[in-house]
């Protein structure tokens, strides 16, 4: 799938957070401790579903879950040539391709993250993965028809910049296919910065201007978002902390004798506060996809 491509990936926006060396030893490099309890999909398990969050090794499959409704929703196939911005460590490319039988394109910032993705292969032919920025992608207009980005754009300092990128390297009437977290109106300056700490994200978007950049972009809606916030103010927030209590914390303290301890707490918080925050009506969990005009 290289063809798809031009000139030098930019890999411009720094990627401190996954490439840094903070944690040995974990099964993934460039995943940190998320990795442990979600594998290489890197995303929370927005799914309904008391089961899967009542019982740690449960979480991957809900969060490929997750993946897969919304492939479902923006009509993947195999005559689909998918580009997976911001794509972690492969999970969604492989996912994708190997249920879908689409060919797909991972670009990351992460250089660690991407050799991972390497590491754990994918189908020949239908899968490859670049280094590049999100707000300058190194691909011809055109090239793809679908954009997929998963649980990451709340990382992206340009968000309109990168919404445009996304259209240009589509095919008429390509799609893109968008899951994310979301502010809503409510939420104040504190709210967004306590999520720049606990997240390492500069800017945060409401929903109503990610809509606004999304149409601003170039592109129409196809139909209502899907609406996942119930998920956090309900089953999540009954069933997360006994869960991680009891199924990761343990581990998490063991990696590291010396901050072991802190990252099982500060990631604890981290959710919690989120949880929190979809409790309250200010942060919203949307997938949406909408249509290149």
């Amino acid at each position: 799938m290289t063809e798809l491509f031009d000139g030098e990936p930019s890999g411009a926006r720094a990627a401190e957070y996954y490439d840094a060396a903070w944690l040995d030893g974990v099964p993934l490099p460039g995943t940190g401790i998320v990795g442990l309890m979600l594998g290489d999909q890197l995303h929370p398990p927005m799914v309904d579903d008391a089961g899967v969050w009542g019982s740690g090794p449960r979480w991957v499959e809900g969060a490929r879950e997750c993946t897969r409704r919304l492939a479902r929703l923006a009509g993947i196939g195999p005559a689909d040539a998918v580009l997976d911005v911001g794509c972690g460590v492969g999970g969604a490319v492989r996912q994708l391709s190997n249920e879908f039988g689409c060919r797909v394109a991972g670009l990351n910032v992460s250089a660690v993250q991407l050799r991972t993705a390497a590491s754990l292969g994918g189908p020949a032919g239908r899968a490859v993965y670049v280094l590049g920025d999100a707000q300058r992608i190194p691909a011809r207009e055109g090239a793809f028809t679908c954009a997929w980005t998963f649980n990451m754009f709340y990382h992206i300092p340009d968000k309109p910049r990168a919404l445009r990128e996304m259209h240009r390297v589509l095919a008429p009437g390509g799609r893109l296919a968008f899951d994310d977290w979301v502010l809503t109106p409510v939420a104040d300056a504190a709210d967004r910065a306590a999520l720049r700490h606990h997240w390492s994200s500069p800017e945060w978007m409401t929903d109503g201007e990610l809509l606004h950049a999304i149409r601003q972009a170039g592109f129409a809606l196809r139909g209502e978002p899907a609406d996942y916030t119930h998920v956090g103010a309900g089953v999540m927030r009954r069933l997360f902390a006994s869960t991680y209590d009891r199924d990761f914390a343990p581990r998490i303290r063991a990696l590291d004798a010396t901050l072991g301890a802190r990252m099982a707490d500060d990631f604890r918080e981290a959710v919690q506060h989120t949880i929190d925050l979809y409790a309250s009506g200010r942060l919203r969990y949307l997938q949406l996809v909408a249509e290149r005009r």
